[in-house]
């Protein structure tokens, strides 16, 4: 990692399971897998191709075995690519930890 060109304020984990995301914007609505999030963001891989802008609503979904748990949160979608989104939170995600617990659970 190259500090001097890194810009991020909060440690990433990098999710390689099937974390569902769906965003929910103006002009629609978009869903994905979680690619990878830390307290202050999140990047999602879209289900399909399209270029979502501007303020958003974002839903993170953790399957369990006998339960779902739903975490939602506003935000701003800050960059956009062929593959997918990033989006800076409003606010630091309290239930960063659930997250982080989840995936470690589901290795």
């Amino acid at each position: 990692m190259n500090t001097l060109n890194e810009r991020r304020k909060a440690a990433r984990l990098k999710v390689n399971s099937s974390i569902m995301c769906f965003l929910k914007v103006v002009d629609g609505e978009y869903s994905g897998l979680l690619r990878d999030m830390s307290v202050t963001g999140l990047y999602m891989k879209l289900k399909d191709p399209g270029q979502p802008t501007g303020t958003c609503e974002v839903e993170i979904v953790l399957d369990g075995d006998n339960s779902r748990l739903k975490i939602e949160c506003q935000g701003n979608i800050v960059r956009h690519d062929e593959e997918g989104v990033a989006v800076h939170f409003h606010s630091r995600l309290e239930w960063f930890p659930i997250v982080a617990t989840y995936f470690q659970r589901s290795l």
